[in-house]
């Protein structure tokens, strides 16, 4: 079993913010800066799409002179009502998805750096937790040590070598202190908090989640937000391929004349329509370019799917040989080791096993539950590499 957190070390997190997993990814997708470019990516697509259907503004000339006609205006209106228009908006409104996708691809990654952070903080406080236990017990044989010593049932040998036990415990201590400092920064840095924040995981490390099989979770390989956003970006690219052909197509442009005519008197009225003539730029570069684009889009989505399979493969293979090193410790490493320190124990006290048995099995039964931490907290990080792969793991 995992060690639980002493009151002592309760004691002096009271100043510390309780968070749970949950509450986390809440603060990380409402405070991370690297969000905020990309969220307002989003309304600035759609107001390109917009800007993408305005008309041309109409062309108003005017003119006096001693000649006729004496006084000449004249408006002019372009009308591209030959799909130039349509495919303009359809363009613009194809990067809307893309600016969606990037910004739920790095929502994606930010829940599994989350993931990964939260859990290093509760390992830290578990660490630290069971690094002051393990001081505490190292004082208690310490002083039982020294107390044999006065009365004679103890050799000097003993009283060094229990000190020297109490030390380390003492400087793991401080270690860990400092490991869960960093871990604090860390997590603090995923959500934009303060980075002087004390943070505390209330989630546990165990027990762990149940987790969909590889199969089924490589069957959602299609809908993972990178994969999506090439797809639109092929649309995309496609999507202004047919702008650039459809601005070939001659687009009227009708004109109204009013003119003041002085001999005569009288006032002139005539009208006009003209058409672009698509002779010196037929924009095949632009329109190869763009189908170009839309192929290499083609190539990154299937690149994805291949490298987003493989890191799935692996981070599944280390999700299961954590999983295993978790239970195995839980059933059988931790519960054998307890048993063997309170054999040496019951032995030290009643003459027949020498301190350096105590001090070995004490140590042992440490390294072991710290090790049963580790395989967790990489349990966890698996699982962060793992929806990082493979979209987002309930």
């Amino acid at each position: 079993m995992l060690p639980a957190i002493p009151l002592a070390l309760v004691a002096l997190s009271l100043a510390a913010q309780p968070l749970t997993f949950a509450d986390a990814l809440a603060r990380a997708e409402q405070r991370n800066p690297e969000l905020v470019p990309l969220q307002l990516a989003v309304p600035q697509a759609e107001a390109d799409a917009q800007a993408a259907g305005a008309m041309p503004n109409p062309t108003f000339s005017f003119s006096v002179g001693p000649d006729e006609p004496t006084v000449f205006g004249a408006v002019d209106q372009k009308l591209p009502i030959f799909g130039q228009r349509s495919s303009a908006i359809a363009a613009g409104r194809a990067q809307v998805p893309i600016a969606e996708g990037e910004l739920a691809a790095r929502k994606l990654q930010l829940r599994a750096e989350v993931r990964r952070s939260y859990h290093a903080l509760a390992a830290a406080q578990a660490q630290l937790g069971l690094a002051e236990e393990t001081a505490r017990l190292s004082g208690e044989i310490a002083d039982m040590t020294a107390k044999k010593f006065e009365v004679g049932s103890a050799p000097q040998l003993d009283v060094e070598q229990a000190d020297l036990a109490r030390k380390r415990a003492v400087q793991d201590l401080e270690d860990r202190k400092a490991a869960l400092s960093s871990a604090r920064i860390r997590l603090a840095a995923s959500l934009g908090e303060d980075p002087e924040a004390e943070l505390e995981a209330s989630d546990p490390l165990v027990p762990l989640p149940q987790v969909a099989s590889l199969s089924d979770l490589l069957g959602r390989a299609g809908q993972h937000p990178e994969v999506q956003v090439a797809e639109r970006e092929r649309e995309a690219a496609l999507a202004r391929a047919r702008r650039e052909k459809l601005s070939l197509v001659p687009a009227p442009s009708l004109s109204l004349e009013v003119e003041h005519l002085g001999n005569p008197p009288g006032v002139g009225v005539r009208g006009g329509l003209a058409f672009d003539l698509p002779l010196l730029s037929w924009n095949g570069g632009a329109i190869r370019s763009e189908e170009l684009q839309a192929d290499r889009a083609v190539a990154r989505g299937m690149a994805a799917r291949r490298r987003l399979a493989a890191a799935a493969r692996e981070s599944w293979s280390r999700w299961e040989a954590a999983v295993r090193r978790v239970r195995f410790a839980a059933d059988q490493l931790v519960p054998s080791a307890q048993k063997v320190a309170q054999l040496a124990r019951v032995g030290y006290d009643v003459g027949r096993t020498p301190l350096a048995n105590v001090v070995l099995a004490e140590s042992e039964v440490a390294a072991t539950r710290s090790r049963a931490i580790e395989a967790a907290a990489e349990a966890w990080s698996a699982l962060a590499d793992l929806e990082e792969a493979v979209g987002a793991i309930p």
